[in-house]
């Protein structure tokens, strides 16, 4: 069977049942599964894991959309992770049997019917974008809804589909195909936040750090700490410990201990290694994409 890994990133990190609900509503149907949920209450905010079948596609993502409209008001929203919706991001990643170049007409029917059906601006990025220059997600979110807002009625930003008015409750979305990637933070015992930006800015690519790392310093007040929170967008250029060790060497030379470091959501197998806990000072073990598959039935 051909699947494709679904991995919406919504804004509600604080009410279980809410979270569950969402990804009850994008698995529900046959030949979908849900394979991990991960919320954080600090940046409001849950990564939710699922492989369906590309016929599953269109109907599970307005399912889960339509539970984003019903449970989730950005006009109440709070958290410290920069959004733009509701349903912030939708990204598809190829997992077997399906073209890369299938799946990206699939997120576009995705991203079509979704403006349709709510009315709600969509932006296409990463593999799916259809302009030379799209907008990255970084740059949609800067400033909040009321810059993003502003920016689409100046025109200097146009949805690929749907109104150029943001959703009243539920904001905009970005939809997408990319190629796997790790969400890993890093918590650093201080509540000084400054700490954790300069530290994302010595590691991240665009500011002259590490290839393929993407880097935000965040506040954790549930925790009293402060994280770097990063995008590792290709392991064969910086792998999981040589983030970890750049970041620990940065907080070294502040006088500032690591707390822990944790992994958003699977990672695939390859990536792994024996201390992979010990060495990285995970909370948990990380889930593994391949045996989540098979675990819950749709390995063959």
């Amino acid at each position: 069977m051909s699947l494709i890994e679904a991995i919406p990133n919504v804004s509600e990190g604080r009410r279980t049942d809410a979270v569950q609900t969402m990804a009850q509503a994008l698995t529900h149907r046959a030949h979908s599964w849900l394979l991990d949920t991960h919320s954080d209450a600090s940046h409001h905010r849950s990564v939710i894991t699922a492989a369906l079948a590309p016929e599953a596609i269109v109907e599970a993502s307005c399912a889960l959309v339509q539970q984003c409209v019903n449970l989730i008001d950005l006009n109440r929203h709070e958290g410290v992770h920069p959004r733009m919706g509701a349903l912030d991001v939708l990204p598809f990643v190829p997992l077997r049997g399906f073209p890369a170049n299938d799946t990206i007409e699939l997120a576009r029917s995705v991203a079509s019917e979704l403006a349709r059906r709510f009315g709600i601006p969509i932006f296409l990025y990463g593999r799916a974008a259809t302009r030379e220059r799209a907008p990255a997600l970084h740059e949609l979110r800067r400033g909040g809804l009321v810059a993003l807002q502003k920016r689409l009625d100046s025109g200097e930003l146009v949805p690929d589909y749907g109104p150029r008015r943001l959703h009243r409750t539920a904001g905009a979305t970005a939809v997408g195909v990319r190629d796997f990637l790790i969400a890993y933070n890093i918590a650093l015992k201080t509540t000084d936040v400054g700490i954790a930006r300069a530290i994302s800015r010595a590691v991240r690519e665009s500011s002259g750090g590490l290839p393929a790392v993407q880097a935000l310093g965040m506040a954790l007040p549930h925790r009293d700490l402060v994280q770097v929170s990063m995008n590792l967008t290709d392991l064969r250029r910086t792998s999981l410990k040589e983030v970890f060790d750049a970041v620990r060497n940065e907080a070294d030379a502040l006088q500032i201990e690591i707390d822990h470091s944790e992994i958003v959501g699977l990672i695939p197998a390859h990536t792994a290694f024996d201390d992979i806990v010990t060495a990285l000072r995970l909370e948990k073990k990380p889930g593994i994409l391949e045996e989540r598959l098979k675990a819950v039935g749709a390995a063959t």
